[in-house]
């Protein structure tokens, strides 16, 4: 009896504990990521860290120049910064808030110096030279992971939406 009464409190204990352990990591992934070399925050962002943006941070193909279109919190532009040491990366952003998080994310990180963050459109960039490599991360669906900052989502399909006039052709395909 005293054995069953042991092992019964011991997963009582252990629900609690896992309880309290996933509470945390909910409170943290809502705060932005961790990665092994850079924090990311995205609270500003109407499009949040998720596993398409990484794995495209880690696939894409780089050089001396990367251009990261729509860089939103700036998770690629820190990838490619990361992942091409001598690389220099410019992203534009056209939502001035997550504009602002993408520049404080990338002078928070060690790659601060390799990357330009610029509050701007595709339509209204210029540059000279070219680019080895341009990366984008667009949203691929409209009405899927809705930012549940409905303001946030808002403001994120005013700003580009009406700006990209063959993407619902595209969405349509």
């Amino acid at each position: 009896m005293t054995k069953s009464f042991h092992c019964k409190n011991k997963r009582n204990h252990y629900k609690k504990r896992v309880a309290s352990l996933e509470h945390k990591e909910y409170k943290a992934s809502m705060s932005g990521f961790t990665f092994k070399q850079f924090t990311i925050k995205h609270d500003r962002c109407a499009m949040k860290v998720g596993t398409d943006g990484v794995l495209l941070g880690a696939w894409a193909q780089g050089g001396k120049r990367i251009l990261d279109i729509g860089t939103g919190s700036g998770l690629i532009a820190l990838m490619m910064a990361q992942r091409f040491p001598e690389a220099h990366v410019t992203g534009i952003e056209i939502d001035e808030s997550a504009a602002t998080q993408a520049k404080e994310n990338a002078a928070s990180s060690i790659y601060g110096n390799h990357i330009d963050i610029q509050n701007i459109s595709l339509q209204e960039f210029h540059t000279s030279g070219l680019f080895d490599s341009i990366t984008c991360n667009p949203p691929f669906f409209e009405e899927s992971l809705r930012c549940p900052t409905s303001s946030v989502t808002l403001r994120a399909t005013q700003s580009h939406y009406p700006t990209l006039p063959c993407w619902n052709t595209a969405i349509d395909c």
